[in-house]
């Protein structure tokens, strides 16, 4: 199972318009993928062990590594690309 982490912050106009998305692809891959979206204003110390500079960040991790990563706004299609490469 993968696990898709987005470090996201409610004042982010990018991190807002991605969020419907992210709610798509957990529903329609629940399957494959776990999508877990952490506020980096709740999650600074998380924020800062993964070295996040951009909001929002997207970390794919298979079996504990990241395999994929995005910064800033990324399209639905990038993202269920990556995941299926995974």
């Amino acid at each position: 199972m993968l696990v898709l982490v987005e470090i996201n912050s409610v004042w982010c106009a990018p991190c807002k318009q991605m969020s419907p998305w992210l709610d798509e692809i957990a529903a329609e891959m629940k399957d494959k993928v776990v999508v877990l979206k952490l506020d980096v204003e709740e999650n600074k110390q998380i924020a800062d062990m993964l070295q996040v500079e951009n909001l929002p960040t997207l970390l794919l991790y298979k079996k504990g590594q990241v395999v994929w990563n995005g910064e800033g706004l990324t399209l639905k299609d990038v993202i269920v690309d990556a995941i299926n490469k995974n």
